[in-house]
């Protein structure tokens, strides 16, 4: 694999936080991060910090650490005075607008910044790993000791080594456009959405471009349609994919059409690759934001729409009788069956974590954070008072569940990034 410009890091990390006015939810017990009341088998500083906050009469009352829902505000370290670079400071003031998070598995966490702006949590404190030349829109690690990196202009970094000192190189993809989501299951399986779909293998990685590029197959047929791909996820041998596709055609004779879908692409026992794609015509939907796969196989996909401040979470299955007509009508189409519902009224949808079909976070903008239990989606308090709400747009969630179902969540924004600790 061919790098450049190579950048040493020694790694050693502010929060506003919002409650909408609805029952919250939280799953299992908050460690270290629960209000008093729920208490806690973790003696970490955030755990005693509410209970400091509310001692004495003399002042005003500092603000508790952590949400009645156990999301605690961690403390981002000081921006560098200026942007790097070509890239702009933000005009509205924000230090660090966090566009992406990856919760690492040695509970360490990367958060990246629209301002290029690498941040690194050590299990303790923030701290800026380096500031790279382009804005930067994703992070993604295969493990401790391998993280990927993406933003503008085509910038793909790969930082290998300790988890306390990686070392990060450029690595040419062979674009120079904006790279908006990068993401994997192992070392040898990397995927890269730019101005098309680039794929990292076990056969590739070793040559001086080693991302291949994937044409992901329309519904409306390869000869006759416009893909644009916006989120990946699933598993090495059966990956989505999510996007838009538009048909071409000559009017009067037909009508171009511009839908969401879709795309399965799995690999069998040989080594052979299948695709089945899954239209989506929903009226109002304009782009697919991310998805994630559930424990008994069904797809939740988080959508944007041209309503105001509404988001839309569809539901995909390879058997009908898995979606629940409760969400909406069920529709087949070839192989799949989806349905689709309405799931915030207050937050354009920018970020979707999921492992089981009751238990799907969404996050989105104004601070939204809202869980799907099973039945509906509730919503999750971030405030850490009623009267200080969080009204960041929040941009990315992650979470890492151990063996022994032991969660560690991340969810980051504009100058906010929230930890919350749990265990079954």
């Amino acid at each position: 694999m061919s790098r450049s410009n190579t950048a040493v890091l020694v790694v050693a990390a502010v929060g506003l936080l919002l409650a909408r006015t609805s029952t919250g939810c939280a799953d299992g017990v908050v460690l270290g991060h629960a209000p008093a009341d729920e208490g806690s088998n973790d003696t970490s500083d955030a755990g005693s910090a509410n209970a400091e906050a509310g001692a004495g009469d003399s002042g005003p009352a500092a603000l508790p650490t952590c949400s009645a829902d156990g999301w605690c505000y961690t403390t981002l370290p000081a921006a560098p005075p200026s942007s790097p670079g070509d890239v702009l400071p933000d005009p509205n003031g924000v230090r660090f607008a966090l566009t992406s998070v990856w919760s690492a598995p040695d509970r360490h966490a990367w958060a990246v910044s629209s301002a290029g702006h690498v941040l690194h949590w050590d299990g303790t404190a923030w701290s800026i790993a380096f500031v790279a030349s382009a804005g930067l829109h994703g992070v993604w690690g295969a493990s401790a000791t391998d993280v990927w990196i993406a933003g503008d202009a085509g910038l793909l970094l790969h930082g290998t080594g300790s988890s306390g000192a990686l070392t990060f190189q450029q690595v040419a993809l062979g674009t120079s456009q904006r790279i908006k989501r990068v993401w994997g299951t192992s070392p040898s399986d990397v995927w890269v959405l730019a101005d098309r779909v680039y794929h990292l293998t076990a056969d590739s990685a070793a040559s001086a471009t080693p991302f291949v590029p994937v044409d992901v197959p329309s519904s409306f047929g390869d000869d006759v349609a416009y893909v644009r791909i916006s989120a990946v996820w699933g598993t090495a041998s059966d990956t989505w994919f999510g996007g838009s596709e538009v048909s071409h055609c000559a009017p009067p004779s037909c009508a171009n059409v511009d839908r969401l879908f879709a795309a399965r692409r799995r690999v069998d026992a040989g080594g052979t690759v299948s695709w089945d794609t899954v239209p989506m015509p929903i009226a109002d939907a304009t782009a697919v934001v991310a998805g994630s796969t559930t424990t008994n196989g069904v797809q939740i996909v988080a959508l944007k729409t041209r309503l105001f401040d509404t988001a839309f979470a569809a539901w995909i299955a390879d058997d009908a009788s898995k979606l629940d007509p409760a969400r909406g009508p069920i529709t087949v189409a070839g192989a799949h069956a989806w349905n689709f519902e309405l799931a915030e009224r207050y937050g354009q949808p920018e970020g979707l974590w999921g492992r089981a079909p009751n238990d799907v976070w969404l996050v989105g903008q104004y601070g939204v954070v809202r869980r799907f239990d099973g039945k509906g989606w509730q919503v999750s308090r971030v405030a850490r008072t009623s009267l200080a709400p969080l009204v960041s747009h929040l941009r990315s969630i992650d979470a890492i569940v151990d063996a022994s179902g032991e969660r560690e969540m991340w969810i980051v924004g504009d100058d906010v990034a929230l930890h919350r600790r749990t265990k079954p």
